[in-house]
């Protein structure tokens, strides 16, 4: 928590809109999240999911990435080429 105002709208306002224009269910995608956490696990996966239950909604969220080995060879391709910059291997000019 940083203390300061929460930018919004909140998840279960968005919800209740969602609703509200006659969908019966919402799709939560945290794009901010590579891998699954405590705020995805609870916060999405029981918190939101209560929430939208109590509402008739269904929610589903998309796997998170954890350890994909799509994800993880770009990572390594990533972090190879960076070093290789960093130490003058190779150049971009």
């Amino acid at each position: 928590m940083t203390g300061g105002p929460w930018l919004g709208p909140t998840v279960e306002s968005a919800m209740l809109e969602m609703k509200k224009q006659g969908h019966n269910g919402v799709v939560i995608a945290p794009v901010g999240f590579v891998c699954d956490h405590v705020e995805v696990l609870y916060d999405i996966d029981i918190s939101f999911r209560q929430f939208a239950h109590e509402q008739g909604l269904k929610l589903w969220r998309p796997e998170s990435l954890n350890m994909s080995p799509t994800l993880v060879a770009a990572l390594a391709k990533l972090a190879s080429t960076r070093m290789a910059l960093a130490s003058g291997i190779v150049s971009l000019a």
